[in-house]
């Protein structure tokens, strides 16, 4: 055990991934202003409700599978270049998972009340950008899971394949593979986000040039 942990703190820290925001993912971000907000949203309902530590945990276990799900919005000071998807090292299943009870008679106009309102609110830019409210006291006994997801994050079809990340086709638990280790160095990081500036500046590089040039002629 003491080998496992002295060979552990002697690992270099993992530096973090870095993923640019594709076309689509970044004009939802640009067209989102209050009071258009640009999240989608689903419900799942279940004859037996699951437990808030059951999701979190699902989710914890199978984020290389969703590992976006895992990834915040590193945004450039004073916005000269396009924001980019990094690892959140502060990122736990738990913070975005939240436990809520219907009030009686726990039917779906409840349950519909609770889902707009919970839609009606902006999610928050500095953490991984989706959350879920695991429901109880629904009517005959029964649970749901309400989600809610910037577009930004995920469109329709990448909405489902989450759905059936989280939820086995059988009763019985599905083995997932581990994760397979990777990291970003720090120097692609640095280039993903300075990348955009570059393209910006290019018109004007040879500027000092062309201006040396005239005066020389």
């Amino acid at each position: 055990m003491a080998r496992r942990c002295a060979a552990a703190a002697s690992r270099p820290p993992v530096a973090p991934r870095v993923e640019h925001l594709s076309p689509s993912d970044l004009s939802a971000l640009q067209a989102e202003r209050p009071p258009v907000h640009m999240h989608v949203g689903g419900m799942l309902i279940f004859g037996r409700p699951p437990t808030r530590a059951d999701v979190a945990d699902r989710i914890r276990e199978r984020l290389h599978l969703i590992p976006r799900y895992g990834m915040r919005l590193d945004e450039a000071p004073l916005g000269i270049s396009h924001p980019v998807w990094e690892d959140d090292p502060d990122f736990d299943p738990a913070d975005h998972v939240h436990a809520v009870g219907l009030p009686a008679p726990g039917g779906m106009t409840e349950l519909h009340e609770l889902m707009g309102r919970e839609m009606s609110t902006p999610l928050d830019r500095g953490r991984p950008l989706w959350e879920m409210w695991v429901v109880e006291g629904l009517e005959g006994g029964r649970g749901a899971i309400v989600a809610k997801m910037h577009h930004a994050l995920v469109d329709g079809l990448a909405a489902i394949d989450v759905s059936t990340v989280i939820l086995d086709p059988t009763p019985e638990k599905l083995e997932v593979p581990p994760p397979e280790p990777a990291a970003t160095p720090p120097a692609e990081r640095r280039a993903a986000m300075a990348e955009p500036l570059t393209r910006l500046a290019a018109p004007y590089l040879n500027v000092p040039r062309k201006m040396a040039r005239s005066a020389v002629d």
